[in-house]
């Protein structure tokens, strides 16, 4: 039986302590809801806890390194899902959807961002009725300066993949999130 070790980056023949022990963990706590209920979809759900737990621990690295910038990764998260557009320029509902947040959340989100000058709020150009936000000269300038440090972070991550696996785990999320979608 694995140990826990609560040291955060504790590292034995270049794993984690606490990812091996993370997956062993999901593992018996979905194991032991299987054996109380066998009806359990056990597969998907350990799948799904696992990314869950993915997708926070990236997040948790993130926070980290853009503190530099004085940026969350839920901020870095509004950037650069402007940054993706050809305009740097998306709807409110638009950015809602790409985060999966509410629109009091990402409202919430937002603001600091505003408030330094990293982004700005309009009107959308035919429908006067739906806001916008563009990134500023300023967003693209703290862009330039923090993708290089998260790109390093997230190559760290795709090392423990290769590319046939990264491809092949890109097409089986890309359908579950179709199904999600439906």
């Amino acid at each position: 039986m694995a140990v826990f070790d609560a040291r955060p980056c504790a590292r034995i023949g270049g794993r984690s302590y606490a990812a091996v022990n993370s997956a062993v963990l999901i593992e018996k706590r979905v194991a032991i809801t299987y054996r109380r209920h066998p009806n359990f979809p056990r597969d998907i759900s350990l799948l799904l806890r696992m990314i869950r737990k993915i997708a926070r621990r990236v997040a948790s690295d993130a926070n980290v390194v853009l503190q530099t910038w004085a940026i969350s990764h839920s901020e870095y998260m509004i950037l650069m899902s402007l940054y993706g557009t050809e305009g740097y320029t998306l709807t409110t509902a638009a950015l809602c959807d790409a985060m999966g947040e509410s629109a009091g959340s990402f409202a919430r989100l937002a603001r600091p961002l505003v408030s330094k000058g990293l982004i700005v709020r309009g009107l959308h150009q035919r429908d006067r009725r739906k806001v916008t936000f563009n990134l500023t000269p300023e967003g693209l300038q703290l862009i330039d300066a923090f993708l290089p440090v998260v790109s390093a972070l997230l190559d760290r991550l795709s090392q423990v993949l290769s590319q046939t696996e990264l491809k092949e785990l890109d097409g089986l999320l890309k359908k579950v999130l179709r199904e999600c979608e439906m």
